[in-house]
């Protein structure tokens, strides 16, 4: 009897593999794309709670007076303060979110947002309200794109209050109301 000389694989088999790697490609990479999404949105937000323990520190060493024990950084003062005295809402521009170590590109300043945008001192805590631009490190597939749809509309939301954070959209965003309530609960 003679023997088949067998050096490859059949047609058979190669299908088999790659349908297999087909499946398991189709697995992995939701989980992947769903984590990075999780990872981009919890940078945000740590960004926005980073800056408004800024804020605090800012507060408290304009409190105190003294050079010697902490400085305070002149963005602070000059637009967190008006005649010696701490506003209660600071004026949002991109110098003090520099100062407070963010990246102005990063967030929408633009004049359609900048109500949505806040930085508000309640209760002796600051309040920090931003939103991501369509162009900046956080924001999503869909807000690079040119779609109309995205083009007014942040990519991100977050808000700090105390040390707390929230991932919310434009029309969940608190009212001014709603915040000094949230903000007397804490204290």
């Amino acid at each position: 009897m003679k023997r088949l000389n067998r050096n490859g694989f059949t047609l058979v088999e190669l299908l088999a593999v790659i349908i297999i790697l087909a499946i398991v490609v189709g697995i992995t990479i939701p989980a992947i794309l769903t984590t990075t999404s999780k990872a981009r949105d919890k940078a945000f937000q740590t960004s926005v709670d980073s800056f408004a323990n800024w804020l605090d520190r800012q507060h408290e060493a304009y409190n105190l007076g003294n050079e010697l024990i902490m400085q305070v950084d002149q963005a602070f003062t000059d637009y967190c303060t008006e005649n010696g005295v701490i506003k209660t809402t600071c004026d949002i521009n991109a110098d003090l979110l520099e100062a407070g170590g963010l990246k102005p590109n990063n967030y929408d300043l633009d004049s359609l947002v900048r109500d949505y945008n806040l930085i508000k001192l309640i209760d002796g805590k600051y309040i920090v309200r931003l939103h991501g631009s369509k162009d900046g490190d956080y924001a999503t597939t869909e807000a690079k794109s040119n779609d109309p749809e995205y083009n007014s509309v942040p990519s991100l939301s977050g808000m700090s209050m105390a040390g707390e954070i929230s991932k919310m959209s434009i029309s969940e965003l608190p009212s001014g109301k709603e915040m000094t309530k949230q903000a007397r609960k804490k204290v």
